[in-house]
C-alpha cells in the first residue's frame, strides 16, 4: 500500500545557509567532504557542489559535486 504523504525535495547549489554540519550519510569520508571541503572546492572553482534538500525540514538529504572540466589545469 502506498503512503499518501508527499515529500518536497529540491536540488540546489550549496550555499552558506545550508546546514552542512547536520548531514551524515554514515561514511566518514563523504561526510567530511561536505562538512569541510565542498565550500573550499566551490571557492577555488574546482567544483559546483549540489545538495538535495528536504524543504519541509530544511535538511540536506544528499549531495554531489560537479567537477569543473578545467579543474585539472589548476593543479
Amino acid at each position: 500500500m502506498l503512503n499518501s504523504e508527499s515529500v518536497d525535495f529540491c536540488l540546489e547549489t550549496l550555499e552558506s545557509h545550508h546546514n552542512r554540519a547536520a548531514f551524515s550519510c554514515g561514511n566518514e569520508q563523504l561526510d567530511r567532504y561536505l562538512h569541510d571541503l565542498a565550500t573550499q572546492d566551490k571557492k577555488r572553482n574546482i567544483a559546483i557542489p549540489y545538495v538535495l534538500v528536504d524543504r519541509e525540514r530544511e535538511k540536506i538529504m544528499g549531495y554531489y559535486p560537479e567537477i569543473r572540466k578545467d579543474a585539472r589545469k589548476q593543479f
